[in-house]
């Protein structure tokens, strides 16, 4: 697999842990959870800060120009309000010409627009098979920004870092809740920085936010 060569040291437990999505602080060196982020205009909860938002959005517009193809693994994830998720921002900033995969176990087909070349598919991201052949069967061979927010869990990260096989030259991975989940937290902080240009947390408030980091190849 992938990570093997990514990786400066195999992150997993090779126990139980391995399968954990969240796992409160209790065996990470990192503080405990954070309180829960609140939209600042409507006092809802949401899954992305403010911080998370604009980081994402500055990042994806360092490729938005060429990118023929977004992959984005868990979708539209607590859409309250919905202009505060990642899917809201790949949808409102991509070209219309981008095309958009979004990937989730549940159904996300409100958001389908083959006019505007959004597709998302009800499937488990782990059939790496299932959804690259779907990708190319729309004429896109490679992934210009890939964002993991699925299952936190290191396993299941290990698992999605396959895509980035299928990362163009010039493509960024964003990873969400860098801050504490265990996948994305060690992934980022255990990638290989001779290979990969990392900013593992750009929302380093531990207080109130889940944090988000992103790897682009050097």
């Amino acid at each position: 697999m992938k990570w093997k060569s990514d990786l400066i040291k195999d992150i997993r437990y090779n126990d139980y842990r391995d399968d954990l999505d969240w796992n409160g602080g209790e065996f990470l060196e990192i503080p405990n959870r954070p309180i829960d982020v609140r939209h600042p205009d409507t006092n809802q909860g949401q899954t992305m800060s403010v911080c998370n938002i604009e980081n994402l959005k500055n990042q994806f517009y360092k490729v938005k120009n060429n990118c023929k193809c977004i992959l984005e693994i868990g979708v539209d994830c607590n859409g309250t309000p919905t202009e505060m998720t990642s899917t809201s921002t790949f949808l409102k900033n991509k070209k219309e010409d981008t095309f958009y995969f979004g990937v989730d176990l549940n159904d996300k087909s409100y958001l389908n627009n083959p006019d505007k070349n959004i597709y998302t598919l009800q499937h488990d991201s782990s059939d790496i098979e299932y959804v690259m052949n779907f990708i190319k069967s729309k004429g896109i061979t490679e992934i210009d920004f890939l964002f993991i927010d699925g299952w936190h869990s290191i396993n299941q990260v290990i698992k999605e870092w396959e895509y980035s096989n299928w990362i163009s030259q010039s493509g960024i991975v964003g990873f969400h809740d860098t801050s504490i989940h265990p996948g994305p937290h060690l992934f980022v902080k255990y990638l290989d920085k001779s290979k990969w240009k990392v900013l593992e947390n750009a929302c380093s408030d531990y207080s109130n936010d889940w944090g988000i980091g992103f790897a682009r190849k050097k």
